[in-house]
């Protein structure tokens, strides 16, 4: 009984690795076939690209595919640390609309500092004669 369970765990493992490499064989040829097809649109405007995951990385390739694919011109931005400031000043205000709009949904009074609206004088009070 002990020898038929050896031989049934050596027989999954070496099935398992079969799989392995199968699946690893799979993920090759798929990346090598999508980098062929990128590379016949990106040949149009004289790009190419060698390692699909490093090549399409910094958005310029990607960019230039799409362009080729849809055949508009889409923006670019030629600074890639003006771009990160852009991309995370971008998702600190949508953090800050997203955190206005759960506070008002709390019935939570705003903030008049946030809303841009200046707080009146001491001697500015309507209700001091």
């Amino acid at each position: 009984m002990m020898g038929h369970l050896l031989n049934t765990g050596q027989e999954l493992n070496s099935k398992l690795v079969e799989l392995m490499c199968c699946m690893d064989e799979r993920d090759r040829v798929q990346k090598k076939t999508f980098t062929k097809w990128i590379n016949q649109h990106l040949m149009k405007v004289r790009k190419h690209v060698s390692d699909l995951y490093e090549d399409l990385r910094d958005g310029h390739n990607l960019i230039s595919l799409l362009e080729v694919l849809s055949g508009d011109t889409l923006p670019r931005e030629r600074d890639f640390l003006k771009t990160l400031r852009l991309v995370s000043s971008s998702e600190a205000c949508e953090y800050e609309q997203h955190e206005d709009m759960e506070d008002e949904d709390k019935g939570g009074m705003s903030d008049p500092l946030k809303e841009g609206e200046l707080l009146p004088d001491e001697g500015d009070d309507p209700m001091v004669a």
